[in-house]
């Protein structure tokens, strides 16, 4: 049988590191909504929501529709403009962005004059001075300051690239002291775990299946069980035409004591058969392997060695522990090979079940019942006394019984009697095995179903602590903003630079060799990343490369590093397979460093026609920081100095203004 597998593989030159890859994509706001059916008020929720959750293209598309369908006020138009904003500097913008800005922003008062209109007037006001920097940002301070907290939380969130220079400065103090207090909310280091968890499989168990022999030998029995009562019949019948007391005695003798015999002799060859079964369940050295080391049943066999080891009751040798235990691992080890070895299946999904499972041969195995079986098939001493007695006292009534027939009739007595052996004889051997099947698939019918119905619970269990515990795409968005707010903090502290020395910076984080990944609603996110932080000041660029591990929320030993402008000799964005870059930045006197960038797999992207792989594409690209860092990192390595002095997007030809619908 051929194995499936679906891990990814990533390959990567040396000092490259891998951007994106997806094993898995939940079903979520983006693979599968196209939200044709939504009304205008409800393609708004979901554009605030989807820019919550770090998705500001998408939010950006919906609210536009929204608008067009005359859902506006002064609310909607502030989420829009963060959607525009949002992981953008105003260099990033084009020259339909900026005049999309100006006309979102322009005459606040149309608007109702609530706490929208005041977050909006100071985006616009703030937006003017990017247009004319002869205009202050004093009264822009206050009114940022002075906003309620859910303005102003979203606007230093999203503006966070847009907002540099004097103003940053001023508010930076409360927003990294507001990222360190935050980033461990909501209980995120025994939570972030449940976000990377596979979907989980339902519960499946092995199905008994009754021996397709067994209407053959039934129609054979009865045929058998005919001719030979028939023999049988005929002997009573001689021994009864010649009747003697001893003979007739005989005759009802060989009939009880052949009863007892069959009755006796099926109870222990039963037992017997079930017991040698179920011992080598329990007693086997060798469970299926498969070629290919990824392979699933060797990814199975790896998390049963995993759990078992994990698992060792306490107080007990290990080594004992997992000797005793060997046998009925193989056995449910093959068993979840079996039943779940298919395309598209990884371990991940099903090692909820295999923890289950290895708990629970703990259990017995602690309570002293993981062998349990020994004592339900034990052949009784009862049982083996009245058959052997029932056997040696059938042996000397059936020769008087033959004797007498004999001795009346030779010939037909004969007959009768090689025909009754012979018919018997099948007739039990087939009636036997018509018995033992069927009491065997009605067993293990039972056993099969409250298998199932155990694992369904526990896998209903996995499933409620799953939803119980898993963050929302809002949260997961909200720790990554603290986590770069403090590696921003850090480098600033470090440099010992202010925001006014700084004209932009730019994160480009992306997943390590080691990392989880999964997609629930949002961009596809992941379980560690390599972050790249670029701080650009006048001087030229400083750089700071560290490790997140955003389970924990812990960072790794951070490697710094800076370069002039005129250092860098280029900078090259090279389209690899499918839909993802290469970053290579290359130094005068230095390495060429690359970055992979991959887009998600085909296999694992939409089915929706509304969300291509190229959509997703972009989403992730964003999230990574892709977009910003491309962009400023081809502005200083094709000008230099000189791209400071420039606004890049001024020169942009071919555009005619629009008004919004």
């Amino acid at each position: 049988m051929s194995e499936h597998t679906n891990h990814t593989t990533n390959i990567v030159k040396e000092n490259g590191k891998v951007g994106a890859q997806a094993d898995e994509i939940k079903n979520s706001n983006i693979t599968i909504n196209d939200y044709a059916e939504y009304s205008p008020e409800e393609k708004y929720e979901a554009a605030e929501k989807l820019l919550q959750e770090g998705v500001p293209r998408k939010a950006r598309d919906l609210i536009d529709d929204a608008i067009s369908k005359g859902h506006d006020g002064a609310r909607v138009r502030f989420h829009r403009v963060l959607a525009i904003l949002s992981k953008r500097s105003y260099r990033d913008l084009t020259a339909e962005d900026r005049e999309q800005m100006r006309l979102s922003t322009k005459s606040p008062h149309e608007h109702t004059d609530d706490s929208w209109s005041g977050a909006l007037d100071a985006i616009r006001e703030l937006f003017e001075h990017f247009e004319n920097p002869e205009i202050g940002t004093r009264h822009t301070d206050k009114k940022l300051r002075d906003l309620p907290s859910q303005q102003h939380e979203k606007i230093m969130r999203h503006l966070d690239l847009f907002i540099t220079s004097e103003l940053k400065d001023v508010l930076w103090t409360e927003t990294s002291d507001e990222a360190r207090e935050s980033r461990f909310s909501g209980d995120r280091s025994n939570r972030v775990w449940a976000y990377f968890q596979p979907d989980p499989l339902d519960a499946r168990v092995r199905h008994p299946v009754e021996d397709p022999l067994l209407p053959h030998d039934r129609r054979w029995a009865i045929v058998t069980s005919c001719t030979g009562t028939a023999a049988v019949g005929y002997l009573g019948w001689l021994v009864l035409t010649h009747a003697t007391v001893l003979s007739v005695l005989a005759y009802l003798a060989m009939l009880a004591f052949g009863y007892v015999a069959s009755r006796n002799g099926f109870e222990w060859h039963y037992r017997t058969s079930r017991l040698r079964l179920k011992e080598g369940d329990f007693f086997r050295s060798t469970s299926v392997t498969g070629s290919d080391p990824d392979g699933f049943a060797n990814q199975v066999d790896r998390s049963f060695s995993h759990y078992f080891h994990k698992y060792c009751p306490e107080n007990t040798n290990r080594e004992k522990w997992l000797a005793e235990t060997a046998g009925i691992r193989a056995t449910l080890r093959d068993e979840i090979v079996e039943l779940y070895r298919e395309s598209r299946t990884g371990v991940g999904r099903v090692n909820w079940l295999i923890r289950y499972l290895t708990s629970d041969v703990k259990q017995r195995w602690q309570a002293g019942t993981l062998l349990r079986h020994r004592e339900r098939y034990r052949v009784a001493t009862s049982t083996k006394v009245r058959f052997s007695l029932a056997l040696a006292a059938l042996v000397p009534t059936t020769l008087i019984v033959l004797v007498t027939t004999v001795t009346t009739s030779v010939l037909p007595a004969v007959l009768a009697a090689l025909v009754a052996v012979a018919s018997t004889r099948d007739a039990v051997k087939r009636w036997l095995r018509v018995a033992v099947e069927r009491r065997r698939f009605e067993e293990d019918q039972r056993e099969s179903d409250r298998l199932h119905q155990e694992r369904h619970e526990a896998y209903l269990r996995w499933k409620r602590k799953l939803e119980t515990t898993c963050p929302s795409e809002t949260e997961m968005e909200y720790w990554l903003h603290c986590d770069k707010v403090i590696m921003l903090d850090d480098a600033l502290r470090h440099y010992r630079l202010a925001w006014r020395d700084i004209i932009t910076h730019a994160f480009l984080q992306t997943p390590t060799s080691d990392a989880k990944r999964k997609r629930r609603g949002g961009p596809l996110r992941f379980s560690k990343y390599d972050v790249r932080l670029f701080l650009i000041t006048r001087d030229g660029v400083r750089e700071t490369n560290t490790t997140l591990d955003f389970e924990q929320g812990s960072f790794g030993r951070a490697q710094r590093g800076n370069f002039r402008f005129d250092a860098i000799s280029s900078t090259d964005i090279i389209p690899s397979s499918g839909l993802g870059y290469t970053l290579k930045i290359t130094l005068i006197n230095g390495p060429t460093r690359e970055v992979n960038v991959k887009e998600p797999d085909q296999e694992a992207s939409t089915t929706n026609p509304n969300d291509t792989s190229e959509r997703l594409s972009e989403i992730d690209l964003d999230a990574a920081g892709f977009t910003h860092t491309r962009h400023v990192l081809e502005g200083i390595a094709a000008e230099g100095k000189g791209w400071i002095e420039r606004d890049p997007v001024t020169s942009d030809v071919g555009f005619t203004s629009s008004t919004d619908e």
